[in-house]
This record gives structure tokens, C-alpha cells and sequence, in this order.
């Protein structure tokens, strides 16, 4: 390895961590990991039921990465929710680096690669301040692709295997390399490409082993949603939204965006290589997930983005062989300067410009800090993207957040507070309290009904208001 790539990562690395101390706070994921160190460290056992969220669910999920951050805790306290994430999201540039090599074999192409790699938008948004398994996962699965196509040495098999353990039990976007692997079999013998019998046998086995880890993992989720699951749970309130292609090329970078799409051009109709293949396989498999809403919209743009920087490595070779032949063919130099110049404008200005992005303002801060001078069994009712925000730093129940797995008729919990923030009526509203137990309601919209006779205001600022539901008020029963 390169002697640069080391001071390549360093500089990710120490951006990353100026960058992250540079506010107090975290955004909403990571506060729920921030939950879930702290009962490891209290009880050495996850958080597997949540008596706040929803009135009480089975967390469900791997606690692998929480597990691993609450090690770090031990030594940094708090600090490691904000190193460690970052620490391993830095090794995506090594990955990369490595990738590249194999695809290009020119050390400086790799770096740049590498460089770039360590800047893109919706990476450094999505694991900045996020503590998120997403800061590992996506290096992992990067790293099975280059650990596969290097199994021709032996050691390198028991590398690949380790990696596939550790990967099929750590996150369940291991399926992603899963589905990968069928387009990449699918392309490799449609292009009568040599494939070993090794290579045949590893990749059925991964199939197989990781679809039976995510089964061993997940099977609850699978009884109690059925095929839904599979649809994000599917009520339309809960599900993914999607993005216009112009969001994506802004999220994942344009430079590696396009040069992507020329190197799979290439690969399509003139070339063969199994290594483009492999990262081909990634991309179309995200692309079709993200498509049907099977995966978050951001999440599958960060598992794109990655193996687009690796595919610029090859694309800017192409691009600089062309440039060759032009009339500035004898200053190269020209060429990286432009580059660099508008990599900076559009993927390390949006990348640090939106990375403080999802944590909770000022006035919400405030707000939540009242919510937890209530009283302990306090239930509040909130909108939707509020809901999160009251068990994780109000410490209070909540009768709906984002969290739909393992919820029963999620939907009608939800249609119930819409009407709560739109009715007229206070008869209705203390009717949708009292029928989820919620004691208080925070708000950043006006209600037709408070303050009066049932709901006093308890707290105000300039966005928020929380009211309190009156004891004595409660609907007649029939």
C-alpha cells in the first residue's frame, strides 16, 4: 500500500472529527444509539423492548455496532459516538484506494479516487453526527466486493469468509451484496467471461449463508409483518420518500456520478471486466431498491456513492487518454485542476455545508428539555418527526415516531394524531389522548382547541408549545 493513502486518511479522518466537535450535539440516530450504549453499559444487554416509543415495541436489529461502540465508551465516554463512526467511515477511503489499484494499477488516479471518496455529500451527511452502523456497513460490503475478487489466493478466501460473517450479522444490507452477486454472475456469463469454480462455489455459499443469517436475525419481524416487511412496512406514512435524479447527482457527487456512468457505458458495450461487473452489480441493485422503496431513499444513495468514486478511477484514465490527443495534451496538469476545482464546488462544499444537518434546534432543544421535568409514566403526543425526538432526549413516551417494526396497525395510530393536530373539536382530541394515554401534546402549529377548558399551556417559545390535557376532562363512555 501506498505511503500517500496513510496521509490521505488522515486528513479525512482529522476533518471529520474538527468537523464533528465543532457542535455539542448529534443528530436524531444518534441519539438512539446513544440509548442503546447506555443500557449495554448499564445491563451489558441491548435494548430490546422500548417501553417509550409507541407505548412500548420489540426493538428489533443487530446490536453489533452498538456493542462496539459501547467498548469504545468504556475508554473515550461519550467521545466514542462521535470517533469511532468516524474512524470507520475514514477506512472507506482505503477501501477505494485498494479498489482502485486493482482496476487501474496508477498510484496517483488511486489517491484521487481515495480523495474523493472521503468528500461525498451524502456519506459525510450520513455518518458525520449520525453514530449510524452505515459508517462501517458500507466499507464492509466495499471490501467483500475486493476480498471476493481476490480469492484466486487462498489466504485471501479466509479473509473473504471472515469479512462475510462479521458483514452478514452486523447489518441487513448484507442482501445487497446478495442481489449484487446474481447480477454480477448473470453478467459474467453473459459476457463468457472465465469464472472458477472456487469463485462459483463462494458466491453460492455467501447467498445462501446470508440469507439465512438475515432469517436467523429477522424471522420475528417476518411473522408479525409478513411480506410488508419487505415494502419498509408499507403504510404510506411511514414509507420512504424518493428523490429527483438531480437530489441524487447532488448527494452522491458529480464528478463520480458521471464518471460512473461513462465507465459502466464502456464496460456494456466495448469492454469486459469482472471487477466493473462486481460494482455494476451494487449500482443496479441499490438503483432497483431505492426505485421500489425497499430500502431509504438516503441510505441506498450512500451504498451508491461509494462504488461510483471507485469507477471514476477508471473513468478518468479514459477521460485522460482522450485528453491527450487534444491541444492541451502536453499540460496534464490542466486536467487535475479542473477536476479538483469542481469536485471542491460541488462535492466538498455540499458535503460539510449539510453535514450538521438533522440535529434538533435550538428552541425543540428547549422544548424537550421541559418535557423531561414531567412526571416519569408522561406520554406526549407529537407529530410524526417529532416522535423520536421526545423518547430519545425527553426521556418521555411517545405515541408515534418513525419506528413502525414490530408496531400493531401502525396506520390508525397515525391517522389518530393527524386528527388530533386538525381537528375542531376538543371533545375528539381529549377522546384520541385518553385512548393512547397521552397526558401532553407538543406542537409547533396552532390547535384549533387549546388552550381552553382541557388543554393549558405549560410551556412556550417561539416554535414550540406544549399543552397539558386536564384530568377532570375525559369523554363520557357510551
Amino acid at each position: 500500500m501506498g505511503k500517500w493513502i496513510g496521509v490521505v486518511f488522515a486528513i479525512v479522518l482529522a476533518l471529520r472529527l474538527w468537523l464533528a466537535f465543532s457542535t455539542p450535539h448529534l443528530a436524531f440516530e444518534g441519539y438512539e444509539h446513544a440509548r442503546q450504549v447506555d443500557h449495554i453499559l448499564a445491563t451489558g444487554l441491548p435494548l430490546a423492548y422500548d417501553e417509550l416509543s409507541w407505548g412500548g415495541r420489540q426493538v428489533v436489529g443487530t446490536p453489533v455496532f452498538d456493542y462496539l461502540l459501547a467498548f469504545f465508551s468504556l475508554f473515550m465516554g461519550s467521545y466514542a459516538l462521535k470517533i469511532i463512526p468516524n474512524l470507520f467511515a475514514s477506512l472507506s477511503v482505503i477501501v477505494v484506494y485498494l479498489f482502485a489499484q486493482m482496476l487501474t494499477k496508477k498510484e496517483n488516479v488511486s489517491l484521487m479516487a481515495a480523495g474523493f471518496a472521503g468528500f461525498l455529500p451524502v456519506f459525510v451527511q450520513q455518518t458525520l453526527l449520525t453514530a449510524s452502523p452505515l459508517s462501517l456497513g458500507v466499507p464492509l460490503i466495499l471490501f467483500l466486493c475486493y476480498a471476493l475478487l481476490r480469492t484466486k489466493d487462498k489466504h485471501w478466501v479466509t479473509i473473504y469468509l471472515i469479512t462475510l460473517l462479521i458483514a452478514s450479522f452486523f447489518s441487513p444490507y448484507i442482501l445487497l451484496f446478495v442481489f449484487a452477486l446474481a447480477i454480477y454472475l448473470a453478467l459474467v456469463m453473459t459476457e463468457n467471461l472465465e469464472s472458477t469454480r472456487q469463485e462459483l462455489e463462494l458466491v453460492l455459499f455467501t447467498i445462501f449463508f446470508a440469507l439465512w443469517a438475515q432469517f436467523v436475525l429477522y424471522k420475528d419481524v417476518l411473522f408479525f409483518h409478513g411480506t410488508n416487511v419487505f415494502f419498509n412496512n408499507l403504510p404510506l406514512p411511514f414509507t420512504v420518500g424518493g428523490t429527483s435524479l438531480l437530489a441524487a447527482l447532488y448527494l452522491i457527487g458529480v464528478v463520480p456520478f458521471f464518471a460512473g456512468i461513462l465507465v459502466m457505458y464502456q464496460y456494456f458495450l466495448k469492454k469486459k471486466k469482472k471487477e466493473i461487473y462486481l460494482l455494476t452489480g451494487i449500482i443496479i441493485t441499490v438503483a432497483i431498491l431505492v426505485w421500489l422503496r425497499f430500502i431509504p431513499t438516503t441510505h441506498g444513495l450512500v451504498y451508491l456513492s461509494l462504488p461510483f468514486a471507485i469507477l471514476f478511477a477508471d473513468g478518468f484514465e479514459t477521460v485522460r487518454e482522450w485528453y491527450k490527443t487534444t491541444r492541451l495534451g502536453e499540460h496534464v496538469w490542466l486536467l487535475y485542476v479542473v477536476l479538483v476545482l469542481v469536485f471542491y464546488a460541488t462535492s466538498i462544499q455540499p458535503a460539510y455545508g449539510g453535514a450538521l444537518e438533522g440535529q434538533p434546534s435550538a428552541e425543540l432543544r428547549e422544548a424537550l428539555d421541559w418535557i423531561r421535568t414531567t412526571p416519569e409514566n408522561s406520554i406526549v403526543a407529537s407529530q410524526l418527526q417529532h416522535g423520536g425526538w421526545i423518547n430519545t432526549l425527553g426521556e418521555r413516551g411517545n405515541v408515534i415516531d418513525p419506528h413502525v417494526l414490530m408496531v400493531l396497525r401502525p396506520t390508525e395510530r397515525y391517522s389518530a394524531v393527524q386528527r388530533l393536530f386538525q381537528t375542531s373539536s376538543q371533545t375528539e382530541a381529549v377522546e384520541i389522548m385518553d385512548q393512547y394515554g397521552a397526558t401532553f401534546v407538543l406542537t409547533d402549529q396552532p390547535l384549533a382547541y387549546a388552550p381552553g377548558k382541557c388543554f393549558q399551556e405549560r410551556f412556550t417559545n417561539q416554535d414550540f408549545t406544549i399543552y397539558e390535557k386536564s384530568t377532570l376532562c375525559r369523554v363520557r363512555e357510551q
